[in-house]
């Protein structure tokens, strides 16, 4: 079947999830609309005798073509329906993404661009909280020319911390402490760049066939916004093996993205965790989803055709060898 046409709807939260929905389906090999609904139909289970459908082909296009928010249990049926024949994509996950995607779009002023999760309670202020708010708001877009770019995240009103390899310049050649080298950065959301100078990075040796797991940190000429800033986590990082944590940065395309990542170990002084991350989001933060507190930094993806992909995390351990600057506590 060919590609559908999404409807004209206005820039915002609406348009993303409707987008994305597209996206899916185009992932999953752009199945008919009568695929889509013999594969959301229960089985009948040995009975050949005929079964309602769930929903009919005039719905299931309504929601991929309408400019309204689709009923969220139609929507879930087909997600998981496109996910689950999506190489590389995990129908679990995408159902959580397109949940926040489908909240966002029904609640004003609630905007993100997220391969989901739901809020959670934060563990040390007893009221609940939105890791992917609280994710977006730290997040910082760095450039060093038109042509490189990458994500970190907001440690003060002053620090930015970020991947060594964001500050390389050219970009792919050897990362250099110069504190000369000049960048870009603005929040998410913001206007105008602010000029940060990098202050200093780690120095750990290469981890064969990945670059380089080591972090940097920029100090802005201009203040940040404090109250968006993170804290680094006082856990061993060890102990987010088995857990989902939640990362995010900003796109080559300028926008916003997070996603949901299980850690499922370390590969020298790596993280490792089941994901995929895009263009540009390197060097963005990677956060808890019960504390909302720094566990790590996006660095390298790889990926085998059909299967989901490995993130490289590096782990808070390697950003606490950065010094503290100008009295600012990095943790």
């Amino acid at each position: 079947m060919a590609q559908l046409t999404p409807p004209k709807i206005p820039d915002g939260p609406l348009q993303e999830l409707n987008a994305a929905l597209h996206d899916l389906h185009h992932a999953a090999g752009w199945p008919s609309l009568r695929t889509i609904r013999n594969q959301i139909t229960p089985q009948s289970d040995g009975d050949q005798r005929a079964r309602p459908y769930v929903a009919s082909v005039a719905r299931i296009h309504d929601v991929f073509s309408s400019p309204r928010l689709p009923a969220w249990g139609l929507l879930e049926l087909i997600v998981e329906s496109l996910a689950t024949h999506a190489p590389g994509r995990e129908a679990k996950i995408e159902t959580a993404r397109f949940h926040l995607l489908w909240r966002s779009a029904g609640k004003p002023g609630f905007d993100t661009d997220i391969r989901g999760i739901r809020p959670v309670r934060h563990s040390m202020v007893d009221e609940a909280f939105d890791p992917v708010r609280l994710l977006r708001a730290a997040c910082v877009e760095i450039h060093t020319d038109p042509e490189t770019f990458g994500s970190g995240c907001m440690l003060s009103d002053e620090i930015v911390l970020t991947a060594a390899f964001v500050t390389r310049r050219p970009f792919g050649g050897q990362e250099q402490e110069d504190q000369s080298a000049m960048f870009e950065v603005r929040g998410v959301g913001d206007q105008e760049f602010r000029v940060a100078r990098l202050l200093e990075m780690t120095n750990l040796p290469r981890v064969e066939g990945h670059l380089n797991p080591n972090a940097a940190s920029l100090r802005v000429e201009q203040p940040l916004d404090r109250s968006r800033a993170l804290t680094l986590t006082t856990a061993h990082s060890d102990t987010l093996v088995g857990t989902q944590v939640v990362a995010g940065g900003v796109t080559d395309h300028g926008r916003f993205e997070a996603t949901v990542m299980t850690v499922t170990g370390r590969r020298g002084d790596y993280l490792v965790a089941s994901g995929g991350i895009t263009d540009g989001v390197g060097g963005g933060p990677v956060i808890s989803m019960t504390s909302g507190q720094l566990v790590g930094i996006l660095s390298w993806r790889s990926s085998n055709k059909g299967q989901v992909g490995q993130v490289g995390i590096i782990p808070v351990e390697v950003i606490r060898r950065l010094k503290t600057s100008l009295g600012i506590d990095l943790g």
